[in-house]
C-alpha cells in the first residue's frame, strides 16, 4: 500500500495483546529506530472505515514508498482490493 486518496479495502485485526506489534513489525521488517529508507515499509495510523463508509477507528497499516515499489516493479491494483 501507498499513501494517496484511494480507498482500500482490506481486513481489520484486533489483537488483546499490543505487544503483537513488535511480531507484525518483525514480519514486516519494520524498525522504527532504523533509517526510513532501509526500511521496505514503514508504520503508520490511519483511519479505518465499514464498506458503509461509517468512521470505525485509527488502526496501524504499513506502507511502501513510491520508490520501493518502483524498485520490486510493484503495480497498482486500481480497484483497492488485494485479494
Amino acid at each position: 500500500m501507498t499513501e494517496g486518496e484511494n480507498k482500500v479495502q482490506g481486513f481489520l485485526l484486533t489483537f488483546n495483546n499490543s505487544n503483537i506489534l513488535n511480531s507484525l513489525d518483525l514480519l514486516e521488517g519494520y524498525q522504527a529506530q532504523r533509517d526510513s529508507h532501509l526500511n521496505e515499509y514503514y508504520r503508520r495510523l490511519v483511519a479505518v472505515y465499514s464498506p458503509e463508509d461509517r468512521y470505525l477507528d485509527k488502526a496501524w497499516a504499513y506502507f511502501m514508498t513510491p520508490a520501493k515499489v518502483k524498485q520490486y516493479q510493484g503495480t497498482i491494483i486500481t480497484s483497492g482490493c488485494w485479494a
